[in-house]
């Protein structure tokens, strides 16, 4: 089977959306998942007033007149979720969609999909820290009494006033939804948090196109709650999780699919979670199941008219992919390379679209000799089925969306930490020859020199400039340095708090 990587990024990659409308989310930037979709261009989703490390997008729609629906999320691995808004992409920009709720509470969207002509998305509620005090008692039951009397719903976002939105039960809340090419809406359900829950194993919840009220099937055969998702292809649905459970829904009902191991050496380990799954319009059948240690690092396939799976493997990157560097900020940029066998890669994402298989996997995590393994930063690659005559997009991450107070203008008076000296405005790397870089490895190593970083070819305002990283303690720390390091150089430079998000490194200085 032949297979070509279309897209090659570190950082956040993700395959969006369900049934008609699937997308590949880059920085919450989605482009549809197909050939043609995958070179397109667009504006980006507005989310400079949210504070951010990361942003992704978790739904994803496309408008009965062609616009496009996103949910953005904007995250900080180190304070967690910020948002989750509603933003909708005309002919002409991006614009945030609101639905008028209680002004004390935060709305947070996941799924979107379209049916009868409308949007729809799936909205729940949280208190807003802004409008209410949290931390006093008075606070607390007025965020509470606005808790009980808002329920999580689907909501008519956009499209047709005249559409039927689905009803959700009494007593159920909806652990995933997809719907399906027709419009037919599937949810896993369960009691809410608490009471009966945990002694409760999940319905499938079916609204057929234009139903306000739902069809309630129960799964066969099935021993566990736990981790069940859905997927869906064109208009059929499968349900998969724990225990390798596998079902999909056919006329008769939904009907369990027993996932029996082809003899493989690899499969020694393999673990019983089904991480994800996927199928053909003709029957075929895929997979990505856990390995017992390292995650979803089993592909498997039963083809159509068959019983028997059989392992499948996507092949590992070109060696310039591979040996190809990325940088990340933490308390100033490194250069770090990615761990682990690049022919055993992790599938995080399976789906159908535009006809073909799509594959999302991912090496690494990325590492650092000195600052240690960035487990949740990986290098993503979608590959799809088929052989074809197209080289790989290397889709570089926005650094500057990493990096931290990168907005200071003010000169260095040991108010910013690193700070970056200026050695050459037009970006030329060859005014540090090797002399000077190994003269500048042997100040790096003086104790009295606090610590040269990173001289590397960086860019500020759409100019590439040739700078040195550094930290200092203190402004007369940063004054001595600057100046020892120009003579060194023989050069007159400056100093600044502004981050230049790199783009080559040339040397980095460490103390061992």
């Amino acid at each position: 089977m032949e297979w070509t990587p279309l897209v090659i990024r570190d950082g956040p990659l993700r395959i969006i959306g369900h049934g008609p409308d699937l997308a590949s989310s880059i920085d919450g930037w989605p482009r549809p998942l197909s050939l043609a979709g995958l070179e397109a261009r667009g504006p980006t989703p507005r989310l400079d007033s949210i504070a951010r490390d990361e942003r992704v997008a978790t739904g994803y729609a496309v408008g009965p007149n062609g616009d496009v629906f996103v949910v953005v999320q904007a995250i900080s691995p180190r304070s967690g979720w910020y948002d989750a808004a509603v933003q909708r992409r005309d002919d002409e920009d991006w614009r945030a969609v609101t639905v008028d709720t209680d002004p004390l509470l935060v709305d947070y969207y996941s799924v979107l999909f379209v049916r009868s002509g409308a949007v729809f998305g799936l909205l729940a509620h949280g208190p807003d820290a802004n409008a209410i005090d949290l931390s006093s008692p008075a606070g607390a039951k007025q965020a509470e009494r606005a808790m009980a009397q808002a329920t999580t719903r689907f909501v008519r976002i956009a499209g047709s006033s005249t559409a039927t939105t689905p009803s959700i039960p009494d007593n159920r809340a909806l652990t995933d939804v997809r719907a399906s090419a027709n419009g037919t809406v599937h949810a896993l359900a369960t009691p809410p948090l608490g009471g009966e829950r945990a002694q409760t194993l999940p319905e499938v919840l079916r609204w057929a196109p234009d139903a306000n009220l739902p069809q309630r099937s129960r799964l066969p055969g099935l021993s566990s709650g736990e981790h069940l998702h859905l997927s869906t292809c064109g208009d059929e649905v499968i349900v998969f999780g724990d225990g390798r459970y596998l079902a999909r829904e056919q006329r008769e009902g939904w009907v369990k699919i027993p996932v029996e191991l082809p003899n493989d050496e690899h499969l020694a380990d393999a673990g019983d979670r089904i991480h994800s799954a996927t199928c053909t319009p003709d029957g075929e059948l895929w997979l990505a199941l856990d390995h017992s240690t390292w995650g979803p690092r089993i592909l498997l396939r039963r083809p159509p008219a068959s019983k028997r799976w059989m392992v499948a493997r996507v092949p590992a990157l070109s060696e310039e992919s591979i040996s190809a560097r990325p940088f990340i900020y933490e308390d100033g940029w490194v250069e770090a390379e990615f761990e682990g066998h690049y022919e055993f890669p992790r599938y995080d994402a399976l789906a159908w679209a535009d006809g073909r298989l799509w594959v999302l996997a991912s090496f690494g995590p990325l590492e650092h000799p000195f600052r240690g393994v960035y487990s949740n930063i990986r290098r993503n690659v979608i590959y799809t089925v088929g052989e074809i005559e197209r080289e790989p997009e290397i889709a570089t991450p926005r650094y500057a969306d990493w990096a931290v107070d990168s907005t200071g203008a003010q000169q260095v008076g040991g108010s910013c930490d690193p700070f970056w000296m200026v050695l050459d405005r037009t970006g030329r790397a060859d005014v540090v020859d090797e002399a000077k870089r190994d003269a500048l490895a042997e100040l790096s190593s003086d104790p009295e020199v606090v610590e040269l970083q990173l001289l590397y070819v960086g860019e500020l305002d759409g100019r590439r400039e040739l700078v040195l990283q550094a930290h200092a303690e203190d402004p007369r720390a940063a004054e001595e340095l600057v100046r020892r390091v120009s003579e060194i150089l023989g050069l007159e430079l400056f100093a600044d708090c502004r981050v230049r998000t790199p783009v080559e490194a040339i040397a980095e200085f460490r103390r061992l």
